[in-house]
């Protein structure tokens, strides 16, 4: 009761080119000489059909076998190269369609066939990439600013979608026109952020994380297939054909003259040159806003520029005051260096002469001791010679003669042994 078409296709954006992978292939993927050209044209077809590049080819598919030798054959053409992250790295941007057309028989009541389109969008977005770390240049460098300048508007688009702002900037990047239906539009998407779980790419894991996070918050509107009769197809293509015929005719009645269209394509063309007008006016506003933009950091860029003049101008000063203070530091390292020298050598000379006072001390105390058995001695003669005297006072007068003579005697001893007494103490004192 129902027939079933599935229709595949597969483009790449390339340095915001795009280009039909499938072109020049049959539908089992197989090569048939022909080169595809590069940059399709991306337009509003004003109808249901939403975003449509002119141009790219659908295949017709039987088997899910087709379909994923045709995805590995556009997978082959893919630009790929080689970088310091990764030996297979992706250049571009791709996304493949895959077309149901279902045609169910005799449902209306006026036995007429419904048709219904459904659609699922496959899209592989190259990942963001640091050049430095990357190390692309050249050629490779521009591919890398292509892909991080879609990303970037794709970030503008969801966070625009996210604050529910009233002016999108789909136009902004031929990805977010192709996939402007899947993001806030009237179908389902899902997005698979992949990461690393290694460390040297934690910046990257946490940047995309937050990307899938915010993306989040985008609100789609999705509504089911509508049912198209097939006396309305039928119509549309008949309206299509008689445009074309109309434009054929245009162009033969005027041979030679230039080349001339109905008035249904004139108008549809102009409508479409007004739309661009719209565009490019739009465009300069923005141009305009990024001028002015653009001024005000080169104000900024100005003002930093001095700042960081005076900045190396004191930081000029800093160093030649550092360099003073090093000089002056290494100075008073070297007088502390020898102030320490001196200080042990005093200190080794205090305990020299310590050392020589506890001897001199001692020999005063043998000294002092010494004396004072002298003068003990000294005593006892006196008192000794006093005993003589009352022995020689007894015996009379006698022996006067011969005691006077010892007391003269007594008396000459007694002041050598005061003067020899007297000399010890002078000696001792002075050792002393």
């Amino acid at each position: 009761s129902a027939e079933y078409y599935v229709h595949v296709s597969y483009v790449e954006l390339y340095n915001e080119e795009l280009r039909d992978l499938l072109a020049g292939t049959d539908h089992a993927g197989e090569s048939n000489g022909f080169v595809p050209s590069g940059n399709l044209r991306v337009y509003e077809s004003g109808t249901d059909k939403g975003v449509v590049i002119q141009g790219l080819e659908e295949k017709l598919v039987t088997s899910a076998k087709d379909a994923v030798a045709l995805m590995q054959a556009g997978a082959m053409r893919r630009k790929v190269a080689a970088t310091r992250c990764n030996d297979t790295s992706s250049r571009s941007h791709a996304i493949f369609t895959i077309t149901v057309f279902v045609r169910e028989r005799a449902v209306t009541v006026d036995g007429e066939d419904v048709s219904k389109l459904g659609k699922l969008n496959l899209v592989d977005l190259a990942g963001s990439e640091n050049i430095g770390r990357s190390g692309a240049q050249n050629v490779r460098a521009r591919e890398a600013g292509s892909i991080n300048k879609s990303l970037l508007v794709l970030g503008r688009v969801i966070n625009a979608l996210v604050e529910k702002a009233t002016f999108v900037p789909y136009r902004d990047s031929k990805l977010t026109h192709i996939i402007k239906d899947s993001l806030g539009g009237r179908t389902r998407t899902c997005m698979i952020a992949t990461i690393s779980n290694a460390v040297d790419h934690i910046e990257e894991t946490v940047k995309t994380l937050q990307y899938a996070s915010q993306a989040k918050g985008i609100r789609n509107r999705p509504v089911a297939n509508k049912m198209v009769l097939k006396s309305e197809i039928v119509h549309d293509l008949q309206q299509h054909i008689e445009r074309l015929n109309r434009d054929l005719e245009a162009a033969r009645d005027n041979a030679g003259t230039g080349f001339y269209v109905s008035k249904d394509t004139y108008e549809e063309l102009t409508t479409q040159a007004k739309a661009s007008r719209e565009v490019a006016e739009e465009w300069k506003q923005r141009v305009a806003l990024w001028e002015e933009e653009v001024q005000r950091t080169n104000d900024k860029l100005r003002v930093l520029s001095n700042e960081h003049a005076a900045t190396c101008r004191e930081l000029s000063t800093t160093n030649e005051t550092l360099s003073a203070t090093r000089a002056e530091l290494d100075t008073t390292q070297s007088d502390l260096q020898r102030q320490t020298l001196l200080t042990r050598a005093h200190a080794h000379h205090e305990r020299a002469l310590n050392a020589a006072a506890f001897v001199l001390q001692a020999s005063a105390r043998t000294s002092a001791g010494d004396a004072q058995a002298l003068h003990a001695k000294t005593a006892r003669m006196a008192e000794r010679e006093q005993q003589n005297i009352q022995a020689a006072t007894l015996i009379g007068e006698s022996v006067r003669t011969e005691v006077e003579r010892a007391q003269a005697s007594a008396v000459a001893y007694n002041e050598s042994a005061a003067r020899q007494s007297q000399q010890l103490l002078h000696a001792l004192q002075s050792r002393v």
